[in-house]
Parts: structure tokens; sequence; C-alpha cells
């Protein structure tokens, strides 16, 4: 049928490094918060030590923003 020509294997050893900055603060009535994170997320193979590939669905640099204020209720 469908013959693709990559395949996923397992690989035996992850390394990974990282920073993760957290942040609120108040101004009158709002609060503001955020988060920065930095990785490095390797994958390492036995077979070819030198070989190094980043991980998927690991993103190098994430973010939030985030915004809160009080609602009138009435």
């Amino acid at each position: 049928l469908f013959r693709s020509r990559f395949q996923r294997r397992n690989r035996k050893r992850i390394r990974a490094a990282g920073l993760e900055l957290l942040a609120t603060a108040r101004w009158g009535r709002f609060e503001l918060g955020g988060d920065l994170t930095w990785q490095d997320v390797r994958l390492t193979d036995d077979l070819a030590p030198r070989e190094q590939s980043r991980a998927e669905y690991q993103p190098e640099l994430a973010g939030s923003l985030d915004v809160a204020a009080p609602i009138a209720a009435g």
C-alpha cells in the first residue's frame, strides 16, 4: 500500500536544560502576569553518539501574557 521514506524510531537518551521566568504585578484594579520559558531539548542515539537532534514538539522559546480586571456585577 503506502510506503514512506521516513521512519520513526525511539531514541535512548534525552538531554534538557532550560529557564522559566514568571511575573505578576497589580496596577490599580488590573492584574498583569506573564511567563517566558527557554529550553534546549536534545535527543541522542547510542548508535551515533555524536549525532544530536532537537526533540519534536518542544519549542525553544514560549511565553504568555495575561491581563485580568474585575467585572462589574449588577
